[in-house]
């Protein structure tokens, strides 16, 4: 079941979380959390791909590169329950992000989901992956590997908050071009 966490005093909207795949919801579309190429390779965007088909990923690729925090807009391939892909530039190409892009990400998600005139759409967690695992391996003494830069699940939520009060209100910030 979602768990509502913000509701818009205006019924303009809501954020509901809840775990599950994100590639099987009723919703308009999915956020894919690309790298700064449009590549598709992390866990979030490897699992929409696999779901959507490569050609997803190519259209993606053959519209970049782009800056971080940019997003951009696809069809959802065989997802044919959906009506595309927003794509989200939210690391570089060592694959390293931190919280203002992923800010930068949600503002222009959120724009981005309006030009396409969406109504509803999915978005994992997105860079937190990093900062947990690394987290994991220490506690179980194993080597971390290289530092990476990466979010924690809490930073991620926060971020998301401060985005959603702008639901409605046109504020996406500067993450358009």
């Amino acid at each position: 079941p979602a768990e509502v966490v913000y509701d818009d005093p205006k019924g303009r909207g809501r954020l509901l979380v809840m775990e599950g795949d994100i590639t099987n919801l009723a919703i308009d579309a999915i956020v894919s959390n690309d790298d700064v190429d449009g590549q598709m390779y992390t866990v979030i965007a490897s699992a929409i791909r696999e779901r959507a088909g490569q050609d997803v990923e190519d259209q993606s690729m053959s519209q970049g590169p782009f800056k971080l925090g940019r997003a951009w807009f696809t069809d959802a391939g065989s997802m044919t329950w959906i009506d595309g892909i927003v794509h989200v530039a939210a690391m570089d190409r060592r694959g390293d992000t931190d919280i203002d892009t992923i800010r930068a990400c949600m503002q222009a998600a959120l724009a981005e989901t309006t030009r396409q005139r969406l109504h509803s759409v999915g978005v994992a967690a997105f860079g937190t992956r990093v900062r947990e695992k690394r987290a994991r391996d220490a506690e179980r003494g194993e080597i971390p590997r290289p530092e990476r830069k990466g979010v924690t699940l809490y930073e991620w939520l926060e971020a998301i908050a401060e985005v959603t009060v702008h639901i409605g209100d046109g504020d996406f910030g500067d993450g358009l071009e």
